[in-house]
């Protein structure tokens, strides 16, 4: 009886200092994985949605420290420099949509890139401060999108074919490339 509690303590350390691993290869930080939405074959938890600003999303990952909500976001990429400005917009908005349904406004967002390449298994993660300042440009930002919404007919604002294809839209878009 005692060699089978031996075995099964010493199969939980080595689960243990494995799990321990795997997260650090992964690169997150620290805290309490609350919620996850990669492209895998689970089913999704619902999206985030604020009625204020008529925002919906889903962090890739949401973080719980204590009392703190913090969003991540990963994005894979070919090539890398420094964080896209669509990115961290993308990650500010998971942040007022964490404040907006649990009421407390995170300090700062995760913005975490991954190579494409099977090869190069770096990544480098970012911490994007949430303040008041940030937050007064992603609600200017957001209300230009909303005035834009109502307009109707909206150019292209790009000349990139490798947006258009990845484009929700491509199908029905008149001005693809």
């Amino acid at each position: 009886m005692q060699t089978v509690a031996l075995l099964l303590f010493i199969l939980a350390l080595i689960l243990f200092w494995w799990g321990r691993r795997q997260k650090r290869a992964s690169g997150l930080p620290s805290g309490r994985l609350v919620s996850l939405d990669f492209h895998d074959s689970h089913r999704p938890q619902a999206p985030l949605f604020s009625k204020r600003y008529l925002l919906t999303g889903r962090p890739d990952y949401l973080l719980q420290r204590g009392k703190e909500w913090i969003p991540v976001e990963v994005k894979t990429v070919s090539e890398f420099r420094q964080p896209y400005e669509a990115h961290i917009f993308q990650l500010l908005a998971y942040c007022l949509l964490v404040e907006e349904t649990f009421g407390v406004q995170p300090r700062f967002g995760y913005l975490q890139y991954r190579s494409r390449s099977p090869a190069d298994q770096r990544h480098y993660t970012y911490q994007i401060e949430y303040n008041q300042q940030m937050k007064a440009r992603l609600l200017e930002l957001l209300d230009q999108m909303h005035q834009v919404e109502q307009c109707g007919d909206v150019p292209r604002s790009h000349d990139e074919p490798a947006r258009c294809r990845g484009c929700g839209y491509a199908l029905i878009c008149d001005q693809r490339l």
